[in-house]
Parts: structure tokens; sequence; C-alpha cells
């Protein structure tokens, strides 16, 4: 995924209102660390073991609205009871 669309994933990030506004501009300048640094890579001594290409090489885009479950999920289908359960669906 090329820096650009990151920028634009973020910027939708920032115009969210259900994030607290005050942490604003602690996002915008670590973005900011982020585009002028851009991810890590094996040169880097702590990251020389770690190969982030599968990440750096992939097409992400946030979770919209009609990505959501059209419906309610049916848990029991599942097979997990007594339990605290999160299910995440389309990043929802």
């Amino acid at each position: 995924m090329h820096i650009s669309n990151y920028s634009k994933q973020f910027e939708k990030i920032i115009k969210r209102n259900y994030f607290n506004q005050q942490l604003i501009p602690y996002r915008k300048d670590a973005f900011t660390q982020f585009i002028k640094m851009g991810f890590p890579s094996r040169k880097w001594e702590e990251w020389r073991f770690t190969d982030l290409s599968p990440i750096t090489k992939g097409n992400y885009r946030l979770s919209e609205i009609n990505d959501a479950p059209k419906k309610s999920i049916d848990l029991k289908l599942f097979g997990i009871e007594k339990l605290n359960t999160i299910v995440i669906y389309n990043g929802h």
C-alpha cells in the first residue's frame, strides 16, 4: 500500500467524532513521524529479525458502516458457551 493511501485512511480516522478530540494533535504528530520514517526495515538493528513485508505490501482500509453485518450474528453457531465472546466482523 502506498504511503498516500495511509494518509487518506488517517484523515478518515481524524474526522471520526467518536475519538477523544484531545488526542488528535498526538495522533497527527505520530503519523507525521511515520510518514518521515516509514515502516521499520531489517536494516534497523531492533527490527533485523522481523519481516514486515506482508504488512507493507497489503492493501488496507478503515472499516465503514456498510461493512458491518446486515443482521445480528447468532453466537450459538460458534458453539462457545459460558464465555465472554467478542466477534469482529469486517473490522466491527
